[in-house]
């Protein structure tokens, strides 16, 4: 997961989108895998 998440967020064009919705989609997965694992 961290390697697939990592890979996105390392690519400037999809995370730093204009519209925000690299950041929106990083924010949802951390919301979904928070209820996983808690840590």
């Amino acid at each position: 997961v961290y390697s697939l998440i990592g890979g996105f967020c390392g690519s400037p064009v999809n995370f730093h989108a204009k519209d925000g919705s690299g950041y929106e989609f990083l924010g949802d997965i951390v919301t979904q895998l928070d209820k996983l694992n808690p840590q």
